[in-house]
């Protein structure tokens, strides 16, 4: 148990903690989490009875921990609340010979920019990104896709598109010859075998009579889907050379799903020309847009930037 000397509060690590205070303090889909879950613990701060902050952390794969939630009751900010609950954990986990820390958090949520504070004082690394995601309704994005702006930029002489339902056997199996030979990784490939692809809305982009690029998109829930892949050859150098494709996706999505279908898409650090892209225009045509950022702590005193 600590004991900080200039507040009168203790932190102590628990399995479990219950009461509506503890709810609160927590992201609503960790919440179960706070009855007691294997990998899991939990930090909490209390000034007698009353519960002054509560930190949740998980087990990682790799056996280190992974800092889910941090929060700190509205009259105990500013009091080094969040500051002793770290250090707790930091000091148990170094104990423990746990391997590295790690936090994930959102550029939008209100208490980000206290949170990376937090954590570069406490010897974290410095935030980098983990990903760009954003999401949106079929009606904005038709919107969107329809404006004269986007047919400007988006009809152009020479390109068709396929579905991957209308792609035979043996074309799919030349297709991946090719792709393979250019060194494609098979990840990136449009027929590695993902579950759930719609073979409608998923497209192949010719230009020219060429396999320019494509998108690989998933069914991902009721009226929602997952643009998991979007790629482009580079026969064409155009800024724009994918917008045709993802126009003629969305505008597809809207007459599969109607207005209220929604999708969602993620481009991490390797794609930076992806990223910037969605950071310059996701708020013409997304109604949720954020930057995904990660830090790591290490007890060697050596932050590191990589997870």
């Amino acid at each position: 148990m600590l004991t900080p000397n200039t507040h009168p509060f203790t932190v102590e690590r628990r399995n479990a903690i219950v009461g509506a205070e503890a709810q609160r303090m927590t992201f609503p889909a960790y919440r179960q989490l706070l009855d007691g879950a294997p990998g899991h613990d939990i930090f909490v701060a209390f000034q007698g009875t009353e519960l002054c902050g509560l930190a949740l952390w998980r087990e990682s794969d790799e056996g280190g921990r992974r800092l889910l939630s941090v929060f700190t009751a509205s009259v105990w900010r500013r009091k080094g609340v969040a500051r002793a609950l770290m250090r707790q954990a930091q000091k148990i986990y170094c104990t423990a010979g746990s391997g590295k820390l790690a936090a994930f958090w959102s550029d939008s949520l209100p208490g980000a920019e206290p949170l990376s504070r937090l954590l570069a004082s406490l010897g974290w690394s410095t935030p980098a990104l983990d990903c760009v995601r954003i999401s949106a309704n079929a009606q904005q994005t038709k919107v969107w896709s329809d404006s004269r702006r986007m047919e400007r930029m988006t009809v152009r002489p020479g390109i068709e598109f396929r579905e991957f339902g209308a792609v035979t056997a043996s074309e799919r199996a030349e297709i991946d010859g090719l792709l393979e030979a250019e060194g494609v990784p098979g990840r990136w490939r449009p027929f590695d075998p993902l579950v759930n692809v719609n073979q409608q809305l998923s497209l192949l982009m010719y230009r020219n009579m060429n396999l320019d690029g494509w998108m690989v998109v998933q069914n991902s829930g009721p009226g929602e889907v997952w643009f998991c892949s979007l790629y482009n050859r580079g026969l064409s150098t155009s800024a724009g050379a994918l917008m045709p494709l993802l126009v003629e996706v969305c505008r597809r999505h809207h007459a599969a799903f109607g207005p209220t279908g929604r999708w969602r898409y993620n481009t991490g650090p390797e794609h930076p020309g992806m990223a910037a892209f969605l950071d310059r225009y996701a708020g013409e045509f997304a109604d949720f847009h954020d930057r995904h950022l990660y830090s790591t702590f290490t007890f060697s005193g050596a932050p590191i930037a990589t997870v």
